[in-house]
């Protein structure tokens, strides 16, 4: 068994539920001491500054792995008057993600039991008038972008500074520049894909669950992409050995 304390930190791609299961669920089987801040519909913010954030009040980590997302997602925090006028009357994302990262679903009858100020994961949800506002005149993808750019630079020096190992993974394909693209090659692993353009493109997209849109790959590909983080952690033998088997159980190579 391994001994590696992992941080992981990623959206719904990563974030492990009872319904989808995801590739953070396969690493905690193969052994791994697994420090999860990943969140549901989160943004490249919350995956940022989580990761910090636990980074700078925990010891022990030996590597974090990073699962970045899509721009233009927001996450809000909100108290019941906020829960009750912004994420209820959602259609999709009715739930917030509280101060101890539990997930609760929100409704009038259980709003009085939700502990606040909590995180509302909008994503890029256009459901309430004000998202609709954000989104038209005041989302700013390029500046976005630069944040988290800055971020992973900082971050890429403290890791290095700290003797702490960092794979970035893009969940879904951000529109670097040539100047940043320059500079995260050697940070992010999948620069030139990401892990929801080779899912669809591959023979597990056709197991996908599209109930409720949504959008976390089925089992199958998460074990697909355990295994290529895995090969990038440099597995020992038995871990290496555990993994193999799992792929062999859950992954039709034809």
């Amino acid at each position: 068994m391994s001994n590696l304390t992992i941080l992981i930190s990623g959206c719904g791609i990563t974030f492990d539920t009872k319904s989808h299961k995801t590739w953070t669920r396969v690493f905690k089987s193969l052994g791994y001491n697994v420090v999860d801040v990943s969140g549901p519909a989160v943004s490249n913010q919350w995956i940022l500054n989580k990761s910090v954030l636990k980074l700078m009040s925990t010891t022990g980590i030996d590597k974090v792995v990073l699962q970045l997302t899509s721009l233009n997602k927001l996450d809000i925090e909100v108290d019941k008057k906020r829960i009750e006028q912004l994420v209820i009357p959602d259609n999709l994302r009715n739930f917030v993600v509280q101060p101890d990262l539990s997930v609760q679903h929100v409704s009038m009858e259980n709003l009085n039991q939700i502990t606040t100020p909590s995180v509302w994961p909008s994503s890029a949800s256009s459901d309430h008038p004000a998202k609709k506002l954000w989104k038209e005149f005041l989302s700013s993808p390029g500046l976005e972008l630069e944040d988290i750019f800055c971020k992973l630079l900082l971050l890429d020096l403290y890791c290095k500074t700290n003797n702490i190992e960092l794979l970035v993974f893009q969940g879904y394909r951000l529109p670097w520049s040539s100047h940043q693209t320059a500079r995260l090659g050697s940070i992010i692993k999948n620069l030139d894909r990401s892990f929801y353009d080779d899912y669809r493109a591959s023979h597990c997209y056709q197991k996908h669950d599209f109930t409720d849109n949504n959008t976390v790959p089925c089992f199958e590909y998460q074990v697909l992409i355990a295994d290529t983080v895995g090969r990038h952690l440099h597995m020992d033998s038995a871990t290496r050995e555990k993994m193999s088997n799992i792929k062999s159980k859950y992954v039709n190579e034809s």
